[in-house]
């Protein structure tokens, strides 16, 4: 997992050839800080739209934004989704995603009976 936003193919591909002898936890670490640049800009980007006149055709690149003073409260990252076309190489568009909470803490979520009720 990385934020490419702002980066060129180099960079990125860099940034991973760094990463990619990190242990597990060392991995999972630096995923969910990409993940959470991910979400904070792509919140940036939504709120700047609603008080900003759109971009023009030629504008599509967000810079990552300072981050408010403070400390922050979270224990784990955000749960977000990013799904790509991976023939386009784009975002892929149309595609619902539902996030559910198991409510039964008895027994485990089961997906082979369709007709279940425990969510």
């Amino acid at each position: 997992m990385i934020c490419a936003s702002g980066r060129t193919a180099p960079e990125v591909l860099a940034e991973l050839k760094r990463r990619y002898a990190n242990r597990p936890i060392v991995e999972l670490e630096a995923a969910a800080e990409e993940e959470l640049k991910i979400t904070e800009l792509r919140l940036a980007k939504l709120f700047s739209a609603e008080t900003a006149a759109p971009p023009t055709s030629g504008e599509n690149h967000i810079s990552q934004p300072d981050k408010a003073a403070g400390s922050s409260n979270r224990t784990r990252p955000p749960i977000t989704t990013h799904v790509l076309d991976t023939a386009l190489g784009s975002p892929a568009a149309g595609i619902e995603v539902h996030l559910e909470m198991w409510k039964d803490a008895t027994s485990p979520p089961s997906f082979d009976n369709k007709e279940f009720k425990g969510w």
